[in-house]
């Protein structure tokens, strides 16, 4: 609990916070509009109400470009702890209403929505996982991380929408659904943190801090 309250400490003194909270309650915002006016039937709403917590993660991380912290015997952790330490729980909360979003959203659908919302759910729980590993390494290797995780992104719909097209596939049940999503995203967290401390000699990218150290 001493660890989650220092990493929540930190968030203050990372760059721009200001635009970063505005972007990070931009997203939730639409995320919440979009699941509602696709029920949904669409995986991009309950991803960015997800998405919204990963900026506390740039937050602490952007706080690693100062001097202060470069010398600071706390620079591992808010590197490779910190950041995953505070978005944990806001993905464990926010995935939670999704899931119950969508299990409610089944309850009151027809067979091919119970269907549907299971299929969302599947695509979601990839996506965290894609998500997650993304920030493990994007602060290091940033054009890659960021041109591996579109691809990976891309081929998900592609595979899981081509998977539910096929009429010899049998849809999973919602309830494996809802596992299959929290299993991928403790999955993530895990990636996550062994990429991070994979990768914490590594000099920072320039290209992952530019627009947020560009006055």
């Amino acid at each position: 609990m001493k660890e989650l309250v220092n990493a929540y400490k930190i968030v203050q003194y990372g760059t721009k916070i200001g635009m970063q909270f505005g972007m990070a309650l931009l997203f939730l915002a639409l995320g919440i509009v979009l699941e509602f006016l696709t029920r949904g039937a669409q995986s991009v709403g309950s991803f960015y109400i997800v998405l919204s917590g990963m900026f506390l993660y740039q937050m602490i991380v952007s706080s690693d470009i100062s001097t202060l912290v470069q010398s600071s015997p706390y620079k591992k952790k808010i590197q490779c702890t910190y950041p995953l330490l505070a978005v944990i729980p806001w993905i464990v909360v926010t995935l939670a209403i999704v899931c119950g979003l969508h299990c409610y959203f089944a309850s009151t659908s027809g067979p091919d929505g119970y269907i549907e919302q299971g299929q969302q759910l599947i695509v979601l729980g990839l996506c965290i996982f894609i998500l997650m590993v993304y920030f493990g390494i994007a602060y290091k290797y940033f054009i890659t991380a960021t041109v591996v995780m579109v691809i990976f992104v891309m081929a998900v719909m592609f595979v899981v929408t081509g998977a539910y097209s096929n009429e010899y596939f049998v849809a999973p049940s919602l309830g494996f659904c809802v596992a299959f999503a929290w299993i991928a995203a403790v999955l993530g967290f895990v990636c996550c943190k062994v990429l991070t401390n994979l990768l914490y000699k590594k000099d920072l990218s320039k290209l992952a801090f530019r627009g947020m150290t560009r006055k």
